[in-house]
Parts: C-alpha cells; structure tokens; sequence
C-alpha cells in the first residue's frame, strides 16, 4: 500500500495539483484574514457608498409586472448610481439576503462583510484562472508559477479586503481573456460555445465596470490570430489562411449580441436610460482624464507624471520590488519577442496589457486599484521570463535562475504575510477614537478636517475646519476662531496634509498652517499617535508620509513609528495604499493657549 501511495504522488500531475491546491488555500486564507479589519465600522468610503447603494435595492416579490420593472424611478432594481456597473450591487445584494437567513445583519448593517467575502473570492478565484491561461499559453509550469505569483500580490490582497469592484473586475477581465485564448489555437469550424463564453464574459465584465470595453481590442485580436495557421504559433504572411476569415468573423458576431444581452440582464437600468448614463459617464470621464471637475480627493494627483507615478507606487508597495522587477521586465522581454517571433500567445496577452496600460495609466486620477486588471498578467509575463531563461541558459546558470526565482516568491511571501498582519490589530483611527473618547472631556472640542469620513466614530464635541477651500482671510480668520475655540485637533490621515503642502502656489496659507500645527507654533503639540505598519519577524515596511511634502515631524512621532535595524524605510506611499487600513493617525492637545488674533496673524504671515 505505502508503495502504490509513493506512486500516487510522484506523479507528475499529482505533484502539480497539490501544489496548486496549497497556493489557492494561501491565497484564500491570506484574503479573507481578517475581513473584519474594521470591525463593522466601515471606515472606507467606497464600501460606504456600494452599502447605501445596495440598501437602496429592495427584491420585490414576484411576479414583477413589466410596468414596474420598466419604470427608471419606481423600480425597486434600479440602484440610481452611475459609478459601477449593476452586477456588484446585485450580487452583493442577493448575498447578503440569503446569508440573511443564517445571520440577519449580513442583509443590512453587515452587508461590507458580505462584499469583502465575495471580493475574497472572486479574487482567489483569478488566482486559478491565472494558472489555466499560464497553462493553455506558455505551461503548467509557467501557469503555477504566475498562480503563485498572483496570490502572493499584496495589492490584490488588500483590495480583496475591501467591498469595492476591483476584484470582481480583475476576474472577468481574465476570465474573458482565458476564453479568448481558447480561439487563437481552436479548430477551423467557428467554435460557437466559445463564441457564446465570451460574450457573456465581457458583458459580466462591462456590467462591473465600463473599463472592460477595453477587452474588445482582445477579442478582436483573437479572432484575427486565428486566421493564421500553420506548424507553429507563430504569425506569418505563409500562414494566413483566408478560409479562416469567415468562421473569425461569425464568431465575432456572436460575441457583440451575447455580450449586449449579458450586459442588459446584469445592468437594464444603463440601456433603459442610455442618454443618462452616458451624460454619467462624460461626467466621470471628465474625472478621471482631466481636471475638468476638481475635487479634493483628486488633488493628490497633481503634477504627478503618468504611468511612472503608477509604475513606482505600484512595484514598491502594491507588488515589492522582486515581483515588480521580475514582472516589468516579463512585461519588455514578452514586448521584444512578440516582435521578433511574432507568438500568437504573446500577441493576445500584449492585446490587452498594452491597451488597458495605455489607457488607465494617461488618467489624471492615478488611483493604484485602478491597475490591478493588470496584474494577473504581469504576474503572468513574469513567470513566463523565468522559464524562457532557464531554457536559454546551461550548465551551472540554471540553478541561479532557479534561485532568483525562489527568492522573488520568498520575498512575496514574506511581504504578503506582513502586510495581512495589518489585519490583526486594531485600526489606527479606532485606536485614535478610542483614546480621544477616554481622555478628552465632554466640554472640550475637538478640531478636525473636513472630507475625514471616519470623523463619526470620535463621539466627543468636534468642530470642522474646511481646509480644502480656497486660501483667503476669511478663510484663516474662521480657522483661527476654531482653533482658539479647541482643546484637541485630530489628523486621522495624511489625506489633506499630504496633498495640501505639494500645492503652495494654490494654498500658501493652509501650508503655513500645517509647518505651525506640526512644528509646535500654534500652541498644539502631538500627545497621542497610532499606527499599523506591515510587519513580520521583526522586520518592518514603513511609509514616510511627511517627506513627499517637506513638513516638520511632529516631535514624539517616535513614540508611534518602529525602530531599529529591522525597520524599512520605503519612503511615500500613495494615499490609497494607506489611509483606508493602515493610516498614520496623530491627537494634539492645547498646551500654550493663543489668542485668536495671535493665532490669526500667525496664519496670515504676519508674525
């Protein structure tokens, strides 16, 4: 028995699949701990907004007439919010009503329980997917090795950890370029069912996100690959095959109705009222590629360069410097070969990565979520470079390619578990909340920032100060009063400080303000501070949030912020990697009382 057991499991796919099942069991595990990292305050705006939409959805009992359905403002279905697409807020809200049954606050006030659960998965779920396209394009080994890579990614880790629409789009996206690759390499009959798969694939993707259309440039390129045939993969005018041209073409017009139904029964309320929802979209597009409407959380982004804005945030905190550099240079090498061979494998995977870079990397609004449809692949071109060194090299290079490769996943690892730990501590802003709730007396009042969406969890006396507005005396004079009027100022995140002091052209005096605050000048000085930096075995990633602006340090900052040999200082992070579950949150108290004309001319320059 115990010799028919070692035969089992030397076999070649008996090893694979365990390995590939203790990756997917990695990356679940890694995605759902710690789910509830805000214990049920949902400190995240965006989950705020998916929850108040999904409430807003109400199942009605059936039948539905048509009238009622058909009707844009009456219908119970429409969720009235042109920022996703529908499907997230359907499948969130059908979720949770089921669980319901078993736990009757995943309906309602838990319902960012349920998102996170379902981003969990999904994502897990690309992991897998991440294998099969690195196994039908390159090989299995290529595809367990960008499987591992995937499920290592901290950025696809964290957004995994939020009710938001990221990951669900992330697996569409693959799922549909899985399908695509399917076509390059079928036989010469229009394979009618993988036609029909991704249809529906692009139009669940569409209903995710709008971002997805972008897929068409993948489609149609599968389809124009498989008019070329021949002994190898690769493109040539000898392969072409114009008998090719018509199944290529039926298939493609299978896809477009497929996918226009997919997308209207997964979102009818966007082809009900089209004129509206692209009068939405322009508003968004107008965001999102342009400064055409300012808002105050997209002014992080200004003079900030595209794509090497995106290219830097994302290898240093959303990848690590190993993957990111294996990864990007899979990206070029692919690039280079596509050239020179002309594969019809790095063809497609480029028909989307070249795209989809080009276009969401130009956008003024440079959030890193944004770029995690892109991962999978560049997981992917990754772990193909790998393996397209070890069959160049010879002799004693091999075990250095093998070792480098080792290291990068090492170093993934290491990084993942370290950044998940953030997950078993308190939130800062909590921590925060907690402590000004316990010391602060139910007299005094405490100042804070406007456009903090968490500032609800602090239950004591507050006072807002608008600082986002335009710079005038009037403004400073307001902020003087409040500020004469406080006992405590709370910063719960870097969000307006960060952004804030990088434009002094357009807010000299709210930039004083902040060098006074943080240097002591205006009579406050930090006594509380909280933070949760990634860290594991005594080593410890840190982002310095002060350095990209030139600010003073709080003095006592030291009192919140790791020492030592094991600490990593990476510099700035992008504010989206931090200020949802990780921030730097600091309390100052009052202890040099100033008058409000003190405090005025203070802020005016004029002392």
């Amino acid at each position: 028995m115990s010799g028919k057991i070692k035969l089992f499991f030397s076999r070649s796919k008996v090893r694979l699949a365990l390995l590939l099942g203790f990756i997917l069991l990695c990356a679940l595990g890694l995605r759902f701990y710690g789910i509830n990292w805000d214990h049920n305050f949902v400190l995240h705006p965006d989950e705020y907004t998916v929850m108040r939409v999904v409430q807003g959805i109400h199942l009605p009992d059936w039948p539905l007439s048509l009238k009622q359905l058909l009707d844009l403002e009456q219908s119970p279905l429409n969720p009235h919010f042109p920022g996703y697409g529908n499907l997230p807020f359907y499948l969130i809200k059908v979720v949770g009503s089921v669980l319901s049954n078993f736990k009757e606050s995943l309906g309602s006030y838990n319902l960012s329980l349920v998102g996170r659960g379902i981003a969990a998965i999904f994502d897990t779920g690309t992991v897998f997917l991440v294998y099969l396209l690195g196994s039908r394009l390159y090989s299995r080994r290529t595809g367990l090795l960008a499987a591992a890579f995937y499920a290592f990614t901290v950025l696809a880790i964290q957004q995994a950890h939020f009710c938001t629409i990221d990951s669900m789009l992330t697996f569409f996206i693959t799922l549909t370029v899985l399908f695509s690759a399917r076509v390059i390499s079928g036989p010469p009959k229009t394979n009618i069912w993988a036609a029909v798969l991704i249809g529906i694939c692009l139009g669940l993707a569409i209903a995710t996100k709008i971002t997805a259309i972008i897929l068409l440039v993948v489609i149609v390129a599968a389809y124009a690959l498989r008019c070329f045939e021949g002994e190898s993969d690769r493109v040539t005018r000898a392969s072409f095959k114009l008998a090719y041209l018509k199944s290529s073409l039926i298939g493609l017009a299978i896809v477009i109705p497929v996918a226009l139904i997919s997308a209207f029964v997964t979102e009818p309320y966007v082809f009900l009222d089209w004129r509206g929802f692209m009068t939405d979209t322009r508003l968004f597009r107008g965001m999102i590629t342009s400064w055409s409407i300012d808002m105050p959380w997209s002014r992080q982004f200004i003079d900030t360069t595209p794509y090497l804005y995106q290219i830097r945030h994302l290898s240093i905190w959303g990848m690590g410097l190993p993957l990111a550099i294996a990864a990007w240079g899979g990206f070029l090498f692919t690039a280079v070969i596509a050239v020179v061979k002309r594969r019809k494998s790095d063809i497609l995977i480029l028909a989307w990565m070249i795209p989809f870079f080009l276009i969401v990397g130009a956008a003024e609004l440079k959030f890193l979520r944004y770029f995690l449809p892109l991962i999978p692949f560049l997981c992917l071109v990754g772990a193909r470079l790998f393996f397209e060194l070890y069959g160049w090299v010879k002799g004693k290079w091999r075990p250095l390619v093998i070792g480098v490769m080792v290291l990068v996943i090492a170093c993934s690892v290491f990084y993942s578990f370290a950044h998940v730990r953030i997950y078993s501590r308190q939130h800062p802003i909590l921590q925060v909340a907690g402590w000004t709730n316990a010391n602060v007396g139910p007299n005094d009042i405490v100042a804070a920032e406007d456009w903090e969406f968490p500032l609800y969890v602090i239950t004591r006396q507050k006072t807002v100060l608008r600082i986002y507005d335009e710079d005038t005396p009037e403004k400073m004079s307001t902020i003087a009063q409040q500020l004469y009027d406080a006992d405590y100022f709370i910063v719960l995140t870097q969000r307006a400080y960060g952004t804030i002091t990088r434009l002094p052209e357009r807010y000299p005096l709210s930039s004083r303000y902040y060098e006074f605050m943080f240097s002591g000048k205006l009579g406050f000085e930090m006594v509380y501070c909280a933070t949760s930096y990634p860290s594991l075995l005594g080593i410890t990633f840190v982002d310095d949030p002060f350095s990209r602006s030139n600010l003073t340090v709080p003095e006592g900052i030291c009192a919140c912020s790791p020492s030592g040999m094991g600490v990593i200082n990476m510099g700035y992070a992008d504010e989206t990697f931090t200020v949802f579950d990780h921030p730097l949150s600091m309390v100052f108290k009052k202890v040099t009382p100033l008058s409000q004309e003190e405090l005025y001319n203070l802020l005016m320059g004029s002392q």
